[in-house]
């Protein structure tokens, strides 16, 4: 759970080690894919209030289901 105020920038820096993933948070229409071995960046303003479910977008193997997080934005 990532909690911040409204109106924060967010910037998320990512690596996959494994397979290529797409990190997207419901809702506020985010999303970035995630190349294997690669970092990425991911930058957006957390608005409006609300709770909003961070996963992975693509099928990417085993555990692809419990690939979830929250984004608390107060």
């Amino acid at each position: 759970e990532i909690r911040v105020p409204a109106g924060t920038r967010i910037r998320l820096v990512v690596f996959s080690a494994d397979v290529d993933h797409q990190l997207a948070v419901a809702g506020i229409s985010v999303e970035r894919e995630t190349l294997r071995g690669r970092r990425q960046t991911l930058e957006f303003v957390a608005w409006p209030p609300g709770t909003y479910e961070i996963a992975c977008a693509v099928v990417c193997g085993a555990g692809h289901d419990r690939m979830k997080g929250a984004l608390v934005v107060e």
